[in-house]
């Protein structure tokens, strides 16, 4: 299934990976170095230069194999891990790469959802484009090694709704694939955001109050309570509000979250929380994005015709008239970040676009100690998500955009009246309703077995998954209202598929756009949502479904399972960690049809449809300490995408291209000083997403290959992959009890890589032969290897430190801050200045500075630690953009002020 030749796989729907060889020879020599290096040097404290001072407190504290201890927090430092083999493992001792942030940081840092953290990891940080958009349930991506992050996790389970920190412990940071621990992912990396528990040590009862500029009201409220020494309840809950610098951006939310901690016998134990929880946002508006400027620097413009006109409406004038037949300005499609001319407060979505959600679940956990080396973890948890999200439709008749800037051409109304927005900048959207519903079953099975012998202690790992959703949504959308004179067509009154297409184009001829001016601003009364009086109603809308109807019981199942074994030599001086997991998708989608006559949903018969794609995962990898205070890794892993997108035919005929999948090298040195204070990464990695299909032109296809070769399939596709390589420091110190510091820093780079191998088979072969292959030739030059691929920032830095007085004047006084700083991003390629060739573009760097300063005090003997943050401290406007036609404006100067109180 891998190979590191060109040739096209021959394997059905089998995922392409290259590396496996290479990655074996560096592993074998890795370990050749290992034992040579072993036989030469005295045994080192294998997991922390404190590990005796350690290891009787973490003895009195471990509970389980699968549980991280609070108590391991030093600073900003954590040492210990779930997410490197799915049980407790130490950090240094894992050749994954993991980062972890944990309550400590977070509370320092303010951070109030995992988004905000995730601007001072040394990866994972928020697309653009996808907060204010609302399109996810999930309320936006993360940004893994430059590359859109699979579903974030919660407590290892794939988690659909937005995560605030008021429940969160800590937030594990896996960089690169993850394989036999999570197989479906990306290859860039996922994070894993680790609840709350109940503790049985102590009671204890904490109140955080916050207020900030941009109307933020925040109160969280946590209470632990041990009932008995055998059960423990902790109830988080949280109520915020918040605001933005953009107009009508922001929202409420209400949480809670109770748990339980059972230990009924001596080694059992049992988790249990029950979570609820209402988002209420408001949503934002990107980037506009440039439609105008060739218009007025060529004169060019194009017509609106039947397929991309329709009945537009003018909130502004109470004003509805069609664009059939007149003229629309056209520009580089690159967003707009001249904030002089678009205000970066604007928001035509109006205050009336809203996304909210509604969510509960219900999660148990049983760990149990079979007996001395084996334990097992059984754990289920059951989500279910209800989202309702009004917002900016697709506006088919600009080319598909609902974030464009047009300039109106047109110096007459289609009557021949005068056009008062002659030469006047507009964008437009249909507005669109969406209602979906998911409901999300996990469950898992963890065996472990720990083996000891004379020259190893191997744990073994064995893993059972398995997830079940089924998504339900529904659009509407606003169009002409039936039965009036602008309405235009006929309905037909038919349950047959060739009636839905022709009633299709019959609506999408009256689906409504809504025309805002640049001169009128976003007021509400422009703004607002809700039909035209008399004009436009909302109703069932299966145009954006396409003529194919709608994708209808989505009910999916993803089973997967592994084994894996992380195992140390030599005194603990090697650790290794090897593994293997099976995932798979399976789906048997219909489709469903509308009938507007009636408002009736209906079925065609068809065949059935089954979706089964698997694969396998492999990781391999290990950690040598060279010495007490030195440590060399390396790991090698894969993962592959859990979707229904896969089985494109291949242009190797019979040959069915497998799901996106993903493989990563990582070779690095950990370094740790004065037993632990100071401790660093330093990682080189590659990260690749592999398995992307490429199209063909059709004149290679079907003109020049087909012919020659009776294998050749002229329908089909080939695969390429893409390389984000780069380098990665972390550090983290805590040389006094009062001073902590983290500072990070990484480089990364995208570009194009095992680029259509079947095809470039095929011309070799045709070459062979003495078949000449120019169209082939011509079309394979325009896709070299190594070309940059849009979405990546060239460098990020981040520093974050605190220092608290414990004597003298400025006793219980603290201070710190830290620094954000962002090299340019690569955006694309346009030609801009029109000389012929396509220049690279890119986002301007930035650098900001952030404060914090608190103050310790008692209030009625209750400690409370008083905080303030100002994030941005100078001001400095700054905008996100990794790509050409999308960008985020910054937040502004943000101002925290908090009361953190032990009641």
């Amino acid at each position: 299934m891998k190979t590191s030749s060109p040739q096209p796989a021959t394997a059905v729907g089998k995922v392409q990976r290259s590396r496996h060889p290479s990655a074996a020879a560096a592993m074998l020599a890795f370990a050749v170095a290992a034992v040579s290096l072993a036989a030469q040097q005295p045994s080192p404290a294998s997991t922390t230069g404190s590990r005796t001072g350690e290891a009787a407190k973490e003895e009195a504290i471990k509970l389980s194999v699968f549980e991280v201890s609070e108590q391991t927090y030093e600073g900003y430092r954590s040492t210990q891990t779930l997410s490197g083999t799915n049980t407790l493992s130490s950090l240094r001792d894992t050749p994954n790469s993991i980062s972890v942030a944990n309550r400590e940081l977070i509370d320092d840092l303010m951070a109030t959802t995992v988004h905000e953290l995730s601007m001072y990891t040394i990866t994972g940080e928020v697309g653009t484009g996808t907060e204010a958009t609302g399109t996810e349930i999930g309320g936006g991506g993360f940004i893994m090694r430059g590359i859109a992050a699979s579903p974030q996790l919660v407590n290892g389970v794939r988690w659909w709704v937005p995560v605030d920190t008021f429940n969160v412990d800590r937030v594990e940071i896996l960089r690169g694939p993850t394989a036999f621990l999570y197989g479906g992912g990306a290859a860039g990396g996922t994070i894993n955001q680790v609840s709350k528990q109940a503790v049985l040590a102590r009671d204890f009862q904490k109140a955080n109050v916050m207020i900030g500029n941009n109307n933020l009201y925040r109160a969280e409220f946590d209470l632990n309570r041990r009932i008995n020494d055998k059960l423990a309840i902790r109830a988080a809950m949280l109520y915020t509000e918040r605001g933005a610098l953009q107009k009508y951006f922001g929202g409420t939310r209400r949480g809670i979250n109770v748990g339980i901690n059972f230990r009924p016998f001596t080694h059992t134990i049992i988790n249990a929380n029950v979570d609820y929880g209402r988002i209420n946002d408001t949503l934002g508006m990107g980037m506009l994005v440039d439609t105008y400027a060739l218009s007025e620097r060529l004169g060019t413009t194009t017509a609106h015709t039947t397929t991309n006109g329709g009945p537009t409406y003018l909130p502004s004038l109470d004003l509805m008239y069609n664009t059939v037949g007149l003229r629309r300005s056209t520009g580089t499609a690159m967003a707009i970040t001249d904030s002089s001319f678009v205000h970066k407060e604007l928001n035509f979505s109006g205050p009336d676009a809203y996304n909210n959600v509604q969510y509960n679940s219900i999660g148990a956990q049983l760990n149990q100690r079979v007996f001395e080396n084996f334990n097992i973890q059984l754990a289920g948890t059951l989500l279910n998500a209800r989202r309702q999200v009004y917002s900016r439709g697709v506006a088919a008749q600009n080319g598909g955009g609902n974030l464009l800037l047009l300039k109106d051409v047109n110096p007459t109304l289609p009557g021949g009246a005068p056009n008062p927005y002659f030469g006047e900048y507009y964008t437009e959207f249909n507005h669109r309703l969406f209602v979906h519903r998911e409901p999300v079953v996990n469950a898992r099975l963890l065996a472990v077995y720990d083996v000891k012998l004379p020259f190893t202690t191997q744990r073994i790992v064995a893993s059972a998954r398995f997830e079940s959703s089924g998504p339900d949504g529904i659009n509407f959308g606003e169009f002409i209202m039936p039965g009036t004179p602008e309405f235009r067509g006929t309905l037909t009154n038919a349950n047959t598929a060739a009636a839905y297409v022709a009633n299709t184009a019959v609506m999408r001829s009256n689906m409504v756009y809504r025309r805002y001016y640049l001169r009128d601003g976003d007021d509400p009364r422009i703004t607002r949502a809700g039909p035209a009086p008399g004009k436009t109603v909302m109703m069932t809308n299966f145009v954006v479904d396409g003529n194919l109807g709608r994708n209808y019981n989505r009910y999916y199942m993803t089973p997967g399972f592994g084994v894996g074994a992380s195992g140390t030599y030599f005194k603990e001086r090697l650790h290794t960690l090897v593994g293997w997991r099976r995932d798979s998708f399976i789906q048997e989608p219909q489709r469903q049809f509308y009938n507007y006559a009636t408002g009736e949903r209906y079925q065609v018969p068809e065949p059935k449809v089954r979706i089964d794609n698997s694969d396998d995962s492999y990781n391999y990898g290990g950690v040598f300490h060279v010495t007490s205070f030195a440590s060399l890794y390396f790991n090698y892993a894969e993962t592959m995408t859990l979707s229904s997108a896969a089985n494109s035919p291949s242009i190797r005929r019979g040959v069915l291209i497998g799901p996106a999948a993903g493989e990563g090298f990582e070779y690095g040195l950990r370094w740790m000083f004065f037993k632990g204070r100071i401790e660093t990464n330093w990682t080189y990695y590659v990260s690749s997403p592999t398995n992307l299909t490429g199209s063909i032109p059709t004149a290679v296809r079907l003109m020049e290959l087909a012919p020659h070769f009776n294998d050749f399939d002229p329908d089909g596709v080939d695969t390429q992959a893409r390389d984000a390589k780069g380098l990665e420091f972390e550090t983290t110190t805590n040389l006094t009890p009062g001073w902590r510091l983290t500072w990070n820093f990484a480089t990364n780079k995208i570009v194009t890589s095992q680029r259509y191998p079947a095809l470039k088979a095929y011309q070799a072969e045709a070459k062979a032969k003495g078949i000449p292959t120019p169209e082939t030739d011509a079309f394979l030059a325009t896709v070299p290897e190594g070309t940059p691929i849009a979405g990546y920032t060239k460098i990020r830095s981040n520093l974050v430190t605190n220092y608290r007085f414990d004597r003298g004047p400025l006793n219980n006084l603290s201070i710190g801050g830290g620094v954000q700083y962002r090299d340019k991003a690569y955006r694309g390629n346009y030609d801009l200045d029109r000389n012929g060739v396509a220049e690279e573009h890119y986002s301007a760097g930035y650098f900001l500075v952030n404060l914090t300063m608190g103050y310790r005090s008692k209030v009625w003997d209750r400690k409370i630690d008083w905080a303030l943050n100002v994030t941005n401290l100078f001001g400095k406007e700054y905008y996100r953009s990794y790509a050409l036609g999308a960008g985020q404006w910054d937040t502004g100067r943000t101002i925290r002020l908090a009361a953190r109180i032990d009641l």
